[in-house]
């Protein structure tokens, strides 16, 4: 699959909900500022509204990035629409920019070519899979965008590369992709870079690419860096 080979090929940083520390998270323009400065491999979430509509968005309420309380699943598109993400980060810069709707974030990834890890696990139905999946192929982006949720580990259990890599909540990413699986050992840091190491040694057995998450740190970005690892989940754009 190309995006295995494009992880694999040399180490990267993924922008974790579009580098949120230091741009308004999961927004638009955020994408584009961080690709912009170099960013070619992104990490989001999605969850569906009341009337059917998917938005780019981490939380289940919206209170901490707009400082209004709206439960995204109980509202309509219209309604989260009005809202500004006035408390994410510079987001006066960029004009307090909105939540986004799928669609938005395909046009980037078309626009760009850059690949998005799109996370599934928050209120998303089976049902709603064939409908993504379809966005996805309309867009012409299916060899940029990485399936990640409990859905397509569940659906897709039956392909695990090794049962050295046990599937697990957090254990892997899923490109479901009508039939391509794409499978990334990931898993989150815990200061033990000989673990890292080892974990490195059992994934280039079977060409699947090791995902760290989430790296906060300065240090431990050098200290993971040294050891090969081909994805780090980033916060801040490090060089």
């Amino acid at each position: 699959h190309p995006i295995i080979e494009y992880l694999l090929e040399r180490p990267r940083m993924m922008a974790h909900r579009a580098l949120y520390k230091i741009l308004p998270e999961n927004t638009i323009p955020a994408f584009y500022t961080a690709w912009r400065m170099g960013v070619e491999l992104f990490e989001t979430d999605i969850r569906k509204t009341i009337d059917g509509h998917f938005v780019v968005i981490h939380d289940s309420s919206t209170l901490r990035t707009t400082g209004v309380s709206k439960d995204v699943s109980q509202s309509t598109l219209a309604e989260l629409r009005e809202l500004d993400q006035s408390e994410t980060a510079n987001a006066s810069f960029y004009g307090n920019p909105k939540i986004p709707r799928i669609e938005e974030l395909f046009q980037f990834i078309k626009d760009t070519r850059c690949i998005v890890n799109v996370n599934f696990d928050y209120g998303i139905d089976p049902s709603d899979v064939p409908v993504i999946l379809d966005k996805i192929y309309s867009y012409g982006i299916a060899n940029n965008v990485i399936l990640q949720g409990k859905l397509f580990r569940d659906a897709y259990k039956e392909s695990c590369v090794s049962e050295d890599l046990p599937f697990t909540d957090e254990a892997f990413l899923e490109a479901g992709l009508r039939g391509n699986v794409l499978a990334a050992y990931s898993y989150g840091y815990s200061g033990d870079v000989s673990a890292t190491n080892a974990v490195m040694k059992l994934a280039s057995r079977y060409r699947v690419p090791v995902v760290i998450y989430t790296v906060a740190a300065y240090t431990n970005f050098k200290k993971l860096d040294k050891t090969g690892v081909n994805v780090m989940m980033v916060d801040y754009y490090w060089q």
